[in-house]
C-alpha cells in the first residue's frame, strides 16, 4: 500500500510538471523564426524560450506554403508581445498564445490560410478559443486564402507521416 501510494504521489507530480507554468504570462519579443508555428523569444529578463504556437499547425518548410507561412511570422520579428503558456511539448518546447499589441499571433496565422487548427491538440485552449481557431480555419478554407487556394493541401502531419514513411 505504502508503495502505490507513493507511486500515485510520483506520478500526480510528474503529470503536474508540465503544467507548473499554465497561464503564466511572459513578456518579451521575438528574435528568432524556425518556420509558421515556431519561434524563439527573449522574455524581458533575458530568458530564452522556444515557443510552438497553440492550437495550430502550420506547413513544414518543405512544403507547399511552408516558406510563405514562415513569412507570415516573420512580420513579428523583434517585436515586443505578450506569451500565455499552456503547457510544455515532449521536445520541452513552451505551448502557448502570442499576443502583439493584444492581438492573438496565432489567430492571425490562421486567418491569413497559413495553418491549419491543430485538431489533435485543440483540447489545450480555453473552449471559446478552440472554437475561433476552428470556424477561422473553416473560413479561410472557404474563402481560398492562403494555402486554402491549393485545391488538395496535404496536412502536415500526414506530411511528415509520408515523409517519415519514404525515408525507411
Amino acid at each position: 500500500m505504502k508503495n502505490l501510494l507513493l507511486f500515485l504521489t510520483f506520478n500526480f507530480f510528474f503529470q503536474c510538471s508540465n503544467l507548473s507554468n499554465a497561464n503564466e504570462l511572459i513578456f518579451g519579443s521575438i528574435s528568432k523564426i524556425s518556420d509558421g508555428d515556431t519561434l524563439h523569444i527573449e522574455s524581458i529578463n533575458k530568458k530564452k524560450i522556444k515557443v510552438r504556437l497553440a492550437g495550430i499547425d502550420a506547413p513544414e518548410l518543405n512544403q507547399p506554403f511552408g516558406k510563405n507561412s514562415k513569412k507570415i511570422l516573420t512580420n513579428f520579428l523583434n517585436k515586443n508581445i505578450k506569451l500565455r503558456v499552456l503547457s510544455k511539448d515532449r521536445y520541452k518546447r513552451t505551448i502557448g498564445i502570442i499576443y502583439y499589441n493584444n492581438h492573438d499571433i496565432n489567430y492571425h496565422i490562421l486567418k491569413s490560410g497559413a495553418a491549419w487548427a491543430y485538431k489533435k491538440y485543440l483540447y489545450q485552449l480555453p473552449i471559446s478559443v478552440k472554437k475561433k481557431y476552428q470556424s477561422l480555419e473553416a473560413l479561410s478554407r472557404k474563402n481560398k486564402i492562403g494555402l486554402w487556394k491549393d485545391s488538395n493541401p496535404i496536412p502536415p502531419w500526414k506530411w511528415r507521416k509520408l515523409k517519415k514513411k519514404q525515408e525507411s
